[in-house]
Parts: C-alpha cells; structure tokens; sequence
C-alpha cells in the first residue's frame, strides 16, 4: 500500500469484466487497477457466503486506489445472475460450490492478474477471501503462487482490531 501525499495523483478504473475461470468456464469478475503504468502487485478478493455483492464491488476499488490490480471474481457464476441474496440462497439449496471450482476460479483470476502488461509479474500475489474465512485461506495453499496474505489488508481494512 502506498502512502498518501496531497500532491499525488489520483485515479482508476473499474470495470466487470469476463475472465477465465475453473475448466475454462467464462465467468465475470469486478476488475479495478490505478491508472497509471504500473507495475503494481494484485489481489484476488473472494466473496462470502452473502454472495458477490456491492461491498466487495467497494473493495476492489478500494485496493485499487491503494495501489493494487485487484479482481474479485463471482464464484457462484454457475447459479446464474440475479440480487446476491437470490443466487445465494440457490447455492445454499445446492450444498455450495465445489471446492475444485472455487480454488480454480482464483487460480485463473490470479493469472489474469498476471497476464496484465500493468502488473508487476512476481509471484507475491495472493488470494485472501474474506478476513478471518478459514475456508478461503485453506483454498490459497494449493499453488504455490497463490500465497496467503492477510497481514497487510488486516492492518487497513480492520484498523481497530486488537
């Protein structure tokens, strides 16, 4: 995270984009990165079981403005499109989404991070899901380059916490 100073330039922009996902499947994501050349380090947000709702669309935006490529994909994209509470409750009917789909849909999004001319190309990106989800930091572990990182946005996004 870069510092603020009053003199800096401010901008980004912030998109839904469609991006690959587990088995080549096509699925949207909310993309936001600084304007700017770059490199910059990226993030992969991952939703909660509320679904992919306007906070993590606030999120991603906010990691930008931080200096971040950040993507957070829909994970529940195979329930179809509708309010967040709606697909939801259709994930819920089905027990979930498969373990498999969810760690290949960060793997892609941390590729497409990757693959952008703006990124900085090491492997230090990561892929924290919601603060404290014990579920989404267990999906990290299965590539080596999808390291948890938690310290860092732990220190902006919860300031207060003890």
């Amino acid at each position: 995270m870069h510092k603020y100073r009053t003199d800096m330039y401010e901008g980004m922009i912030a998109e839904t984009v469609m991006v690959p996902g587990h088995d080549s499947t096509v699925i949207n994501a909310y993309f936001a990165r600084p304007l700017g050349s770059g490199p910059f380090p990226g993030v992969v947000l991952i939703h909660h079981a509320p679904g992919w709702d306007e906070w993590y669309r606030e999120t991603t935006r906010k990691f930008a403005h931080h200096g971040y490529l950040a993507i957070s994909p829909n994970i529940y994209y195979q329930f179809g499109h509708g309010a967040p509470e709606d697909i939801a409750a259709k994930v819920r009917a089905a027990g979930g989404v498969p373990d498999d789909d969810v760690v290949g849909d960060i793997a892609e999004s941390l590729d497409y991070l990757k693959s952008l001319p703006q990124s900085n190309g090491r492997r230090d990106y990561s892929a924290p899901a919601r603060l404290g989800d014990k579920r989404s930091l267990w999906h990290a572990e299965p590539r080596d380059s999808m390291r948890p990182w938690t310290a860092g946005a732990e220190e902006w996004l919860c300031p207060n916490k003890s």
